[in-house]
């Protein structure tokens, strides 16, 4: 028989309530990238729905990384620093009443709803344990959702691609829509006065935890720091001298 546990979080259904499937698959997205590579797989498509899985070869020694306020990435620039994230985009996806599982090599996690005393229904996890795996099998998430919405967030990604010039202490220019502002890979908003897209390093953009108050300053410097670069680079590649 499987052993289950229910970790509580006494957290209400209208928490974050402005929150939608953008902002769950942003928060489930950021923390793939964080660790490293990771992979999408299309298990089924159609108009309505898409299952796919994303994963990598993430391997939690325990449980630790379903606490709030629990953070263990250590690089500075990983997107996600606020340790609740991922167990907020569950939330988002049971509200939502859309499906979505944690796969580890040992468990079974799935968002619920519990009832608690005294302050009624809230957002718990129910964690089954599951016959042991290879260690080489991957940390994994399966989601059920509507096609559309994932399509135009995953399309939405900056990938190697999309990089036209890259200034490593700031960012990237990229090929997207212009005006259009990525940190770590992942859309944030559009700018009116940016000439061109581009994606700046987590390390310089600060951002709240809903990743909509991109700094004007850092903003405008570091755009500005990654044109210049790419001025200079151009004017190298250029000044071609045979007596040099």
């Amino acid at each position: 028989m499987s052993n289950t546990t229910i970790i509580q979080y006494g957290i209400g259904k209208d928490y974050l309530k402005d929150w939608g499937i953008n902002e769950a698959l942003r928060e489930i997205y950021q923390n793939f990238i964080d660790y490293g590579p990771y992979i999408i797989d299309i298990i089924s498509e159609d108009n309505d729905r898409t299952h796919a899985i994303i994963k990598n070869v993430y391997v939690p020694e325990d449980l630790e990384f379903l606490q709030i306020g629990k953070s263990i990435k250590k690089n500075k620039e990983a997107i996600g620093q606020h340790g609740e994230g991922l167990k907020m985009a569950m939330l988002i996806f049971l509200r939502l009443g859309y499906r979505i599982t944690i796969h580890t090599t040992t468990k079974i996690i799935i968002p619920i709803w519990t009832k608690q005393k005294h302050i009624g229904e809230t957002f718990a996890l129910e964690v089954t344990d599951i016959k042991p795996t290879h260690i080489e099998e991957e940390f994994s998430i399966s989601m059920y959702l509507p096609t559309e919405e994932f399509k135009s967030f995953n399309d939405n990604i900056i990938r190697v691609d999309d990089i036209i010039f890259n200034a490593p202490n700031h960012g990237s220019i990229v090929n997207k829509e212009q005006g259009n502002l990525y940190s770590g890979d992942l859309f944030i908003c559009k700018l009116e006065n940016l000439k061109q897209a581009y994606n700046l390093n987590p390390s310089v953009l600060k951002l709240d935890r809903d990743r909509r108050v991109p700094g004007s300053f850092e903003t405008s410097y570091h755009t500005s720091k990654i044109v210049e670069a790419q001025a200079e680079i151009n004017f190298i590649d250029q000044d071609y001298d045979d007596h040099k």
